[in-house]
């Protein structure tokens, strides 16, 4: 590792030679000038690091709040794909056709069973990170961070949707703070969802 940083210090001090040659500068300008280069390009990439962070942020909570969204929708999903693969198990032409893989009909069929599948692993993942964010909220001591998951139980989960303003009475809060609160939820179920590039991230339980 010395001799990596040996070698860079030395390529530097030759640059600033090399600079101050051409530039007619004294050693000492061309230093303070390469070194002012090197920071803006530090913060630069410091900067640009940032906000690719921020892109992925961004894109996780979108996904996670899609998901959301499509709660029922996917349950409802899972409940016609598992019926109707349970028929198509206990029917004897779908047997028959399964024995023969060139079938066009088969393969229709086979994708429908794996999609089903994968629906499965999704949903599967979905409420596991569920009922990971209902435990943290349960043992947090502010009210907002303690909400959380009710206000997104409300809004997506339940089996018949509610209303933001009926939410918003139910909780006794402003229409600000609903969506502040649930905002907030949803990005800290994305984290348990797919991960985190910032510790940021995980500032869930800090009244803001």
């Amino acid at each position: 590792m010395k001799n990596k940083y040996d070698t860079l210090e030395n390529e530097y001090k030759n640059t600033a030679k090399e600079l101050a040659l051409i530039t007619g500068w004294t050693p000492q300008q061309a230093e303070k000038v390469l070194a002012l280069v090197a920071g803006f390009s530090k913060k630069r990439a410091e900067t640009v690091a940032k906000e690719q962070r921020q892109i992925q942020k961004n894109s996780r909570i979108a996904a996670t709040k899609k998901l959301l969204k499509n709660y029922r929708n996917l349950k409802v999903s899972l409940k016609c794909g598992m019926e109707h693969n349970l028929k198509l198990l206990e029917d004897y032409e779908y047997q028959r056709l399964m024995e023969k893989e060139e079938s066009v009909r088969n393969q229709k069929l086979t994708s429908m069973a794996l999609l089903t599948a994968s629906n499965q692993v999704l949903w599967a993942r979905l409420n596991a990170a569920l009922d990971c964010f209902k435990e943290m909220c349960k043992n947090e001591t502010s009210p907002s961070a303690q909400r959380g998951y009710k206000l997104i139980y409300a809004r997506y989960l339940c089996d018949t949707p509610i209303s933001i303003s009926a939410i918003e009475e139910r909780f006794a809060i402003e229409h600000s703070t609903f969506y502040k609160n649930l905002n907030r939820a949803v990005a800290t179920l994305s984290v348990i969802l797919f991960g985190s590039e910032s510790a940021e991230d995980f500032c869930w339980g800090e009244d803001s």
